[in-house]
């Protein structure tokens, strides 16, 4: 396999797993009533390649189920990432 494909494929496990975590902490302060991570951190990580993990949990733990802005982001994104992929394999 080639450098390239491996660093691709890191990169998206790293980010995918800094979503996840980031939404599970965000759960978890939201029930705590303590300070919350900004929605837009949430979807800065989204942006740059964490949507997947970040919709497959929200859907886990129903968290941010209902804003409409994160219903259409994750899905808006991982269909971005996947033509991106495509297009440049």
């Amino acid at each position: 396999m080639d450098y390239v494909y491996i660093g691709l494929i890191s990169y998206f496990i790293i980010i995918n797993l800094t979503g996840i975590i980031l939404m599970i902490v965000d759960k978890r302060r939201s029930k705590q009533r303590a300070w919350r991570i900004s929605e837009s951190k949430l979807i800065m990580i989204a942006v740059f390649g964490g949507a997947a993990g970040m919709l497959v949990t929200s859907r886990m733990i129903r968290h941010k189920t209902k804003k409409m802005k994160f219903l259409i982001v994750f899905p808006l994104f991982i269909a971005i990432h996947l033509i991106v992929v495509l297009y440049w394999f």
